[in-house]
C-alpha cells in the first residue's frame, strides 16, 4: 500500500490527545522511522505550534478533533477511518456530520486502511480541489458572517445580543 508514492518517504508527527499523551509516550516507535510522537503538552488554547504543524503539513488524519478544523483553516486535506470501534467519538457526536466532505465538510473518510491510503496517496493531486472545498467549508462553518468580518467584532456582537434576550422561567 502507498509503494512508489510520497507516503514512503513522508515523515508522521502525531499529535495525541493530551488525555492519551502517556501512553503515546509509552509507545515503541524505534522500527518507525520519520515517525515523531509530540510529547508537549499545550497549556493555552492558541498553540501556535499545532498551527505550525499542521500548516507544514501534507496531510492531516484525526479520528474527531478541533484539528480537523484549523487543518481547513490552512488549507490542508483532512482524513479519517471511520469504523465501528471509533463510532462513539465519530457518528456518535452531533458535530461530526457537518465535518465530511459529502456533507459540504472537509473531512474525507475512509471505511478501510487500504481505502484511507488511496485517499492519501491521491492528497497532492488534489490540491486545488482540497482549497476550494476548504474555502466553502469555513464561509459555512466557520466564518458563515464572511472570511474578511472580523471574528472578535462578531464575538461582542452576538455576547450583547444574547444579554438583551430574555427567557420567561418555567414553572
Amino acid at each position: 500500500l502507498g509503494r512508489g508514492t510520497w507516503l514512503e518517504d513522508c515523515s508522521i508527527l502525531v499529535r495525541p490527545h493530551p488525555a492519551y499523551l502517556d501512553d503515546w509516550n509509552q509507545a515503541d516507535l524505534a522500527g518507525l522511522p520519520g515517525v515523531a510522537v509530540w510529547s508537549q503538552k499545550s497549556s493555552m488554547n492558541a498553540d501556535h505550534r499545532l498551527f505550525d504543524s499542521l500548516f507544514h503539513a501534507t496531510a492531516v488524519v484525526g479520528l474527531n478533533t478541533s484539528a480537523m478544523i484549523e487543518a481547513a483553516i490552512v488549507g490542508r486535506p483532512v482524513y479519517t477511518i471511520a469504523t465501528p470501534e471509533f463510532s462513539g467519538g465519530q457518528e456518535a457526536t452531533f458535530h461530526w456530520w457537518y465535518l465530511l466532505v459529502d456533507k459540504g465538510g472537509v473531512v474525507q473518510p475512509s471505511q478501510s486502511f487500504p481505502d484511507h491510503v488511496r485517499h492519501l496517496v491521491a492528497a497532492p493531486a488534489q490540491h486545488d480541489e482540497i482549497l476550494e472545498r476548504s474555502r466553502r467549508f469555513l464561509e459555512a462553518f466557520v466564518r458563515p458572517r464572511g472570511l474578511a468580518s472580523p471574528a472578535s467584532a462578531v464575538m461582542i456582537e452576538e455576547i450583547e445580543r444574547a444579554a438583551t434576550l430574555h427567557k420567561r422561567p418555567r414553572t
